[in-house]
């Protein structure tokens, strides 16, 4: 098995590794850009595509250092990353998604965006145009809560995608999905600037 570093001089956490036929991608808690207390970091993710024979830049899906307990799914050229983020007291469950092998990724979507929640360790798989998510969630307030499972499933929706973190270098019209001899068609594009 060959060894390559993937976070060379900074600590990295709480690695999760998923993979499909072409792609592996990596999930880890890093402290590259700060931690919150009690460990919550920055969650990073890259992704080796065998189609360029190559390591991706990471990519940062947590828009603040309060990140703990990645995990991600893949399947075709869509990746999807949940994540719990701290609140305190509250513990978040949150997700982005990449329909472009990781190239342009969604804003991150809180998927418990009520007051108080406190959601723990998720798991999540890609099935046809969904994403299936199941998270464990404290119901009351501890000692007395207790746990119980919850699901979520969404569609994936190319077009709400945009590359993460950078402007487009380009104008760039994507292929349209699904086909268009469907209902419903979408066509994804990236523009130099907004203009009327």
């Amino acid at each position: 098995i060959a060894l390559s570093s993937l976070v060379p001089q900074h600590q990295a956490y709480e690695p999760v590794v998923s993979s499909s036929d072409d792609l592996i991608s990596v999930t880890w808690k890093d402290t590259r850009y700060g931690c919150l207390d009690w460990g919550f970091c920055t969650i990073l993710e890259k992704h080796f595509d065998y189609l360029t024979g190559e390591w991706t830049q990471e990519q940062n899906m947590t828009e603040e250092p309060r990140g703990v307990f990645s995990r991600s799914a893949i399947k075709g050229d869509v990746v999807a990353v949940t994540w719990n983020e701290s609140f305190p007291p509250e513990f978040h469950l949150k997700v982005r998604v990449s329909t472009t092998r990781g190239t342009y990724w969604t804003e991150p979507f809180d998927l418990t965006p009520e007051p108080g929640a406190y959601a723990d360790v998720s798991a999540i798989a890609i099935n046809n145009n969904t994403i299936h998510i199941v998270y464990d969630k404290r119901i009351g307030i501890s000692p007395n809560g207790v746990y119980r499972l919850f699901y979520r499933r969404g569609e994936i929706l190319p077009n709400s995608v945009r590359e993460a973190h950078s402007h487009p270098q380009q104008i760039e019209l994507l292929q349209n999905y699904p086909n268009p001899f469907n209902p419903q068609t979408a066509i994804g594009f990236s523009l130099l600037a907004v203009g009327n």
